[in-house]
């Protein structure tokens, strides 16, 4: 018995030990949405450094609101971090860079598609909403990260 707990034990450390350590990025405030909706969404991506050295596989998890504007939270796996050589602070230390791709008509007009097909005639929000949303900022953060490395969606 005690040989097959140790087991277990030592299996739940290594699964564990494998798991996207996210790191919650600050994100300007006039960005951010505080609806109490939310829905969470993890979109796998590449990462290459700007010299090309490293590439690596990362994660983006980004909580959307289900009404209204704006982002609740993007979280960046800590190797995009390491490898762009930014901290969490990045987004309000370059406003500049977030303004422009998240106010630029391509992301407002992601936006507004959004809200259009997944709602109702009667003004009832459809399924589907979030995760439409949700590759609207996965394609601006992909933007705005590029200043530091080369990212592309999916695995």
């Amino acid at each position: 018995m005690k040989k097959i707990l140790f087991l277990l034990l030592v299996g739940t450390q290594i699964v564990c030990a494998q798991a996207t350590q996210f790191v919650n990025m600050q994100i300007p405030s006039k960005y951010l949405s505080r609806a109490s909706e939310t829905e969470t969404f993890v979109q796998d991506v590449t990462v290459t450094s700007k010299d090309g050295r490293v590439t690596e596989r990362g994660q983006m998890r980004i909580t959307v609101p289900l009404t209204g504007e704006g982002v609740s939270k993007i979280e960046l796996s800590a190797n995009i971090l390491r490898i762009g050589g930014i901290g969490a602070d990045f987004f309000v230390r370059n406003p500049q860079n977030f303004q422009t791709y998240a106010e630029e008509p391509s992301h407002s007009q992601c936006i507004d598609n959004c809200n259009k097909k997944y709602t109702s005639p009667d003004g009832e929000r459809l399924p589907g909403r979030g995760a439409c949303k949700f590759n609207c900022w996965v394609s601006t953060t992909v933007r705005i990260l590029e200043a530091i490395a080369t990212i592309r969606s999916g695995k």
